[in-house]
């Protein structure tokens, strides 16, 4: 698992390589975050209550098969990152402006 309490994130390196490696992402919900995380998906995402958290981890420490699962889809997400896409889609986005 790997845990994230931060309130902010721009673009979120340390959790993009903890679901490439297969970490369970738990993280404090924020904006930038929920562009990479989809809560009970491929993550899971607490507000800002730690009490909320303590009973994430709980439900989650006893649940192999939801463990499982969330490794998996955020293995699978993560994919998406991969720099060779984002290359593509920025220049896509660059011949369609020039080419109008």
């Amino acid at each position: 698992m790997f845990i994230s309490t931060s309130s902010y994130e721009g673009n979120p390196k340390a959790i993009l390589e903890a679901m490439a490696s297969g970490c369970v992402v738990v993280a404090m919900r924020n904006e930038n975050i929920e562009e990479i995380i989809t809560h009970g998906v491929n993550g899971i995402l607490f507000d800002n209550h730690i009490s909320d958290l303590n009973d994430l981890l709980e439900n989650l420490i006893n649940n192999e098969n939801k463990l499982s699962k969330l490794s998996k889809n955020s293995i699978e997400s993560v994919k998406n990152n991969d720099i060779n896409k984002i290359i593509e889609i920025e220049n896509s986005v660059y011949e369609e402006l020039i080419n109008g």
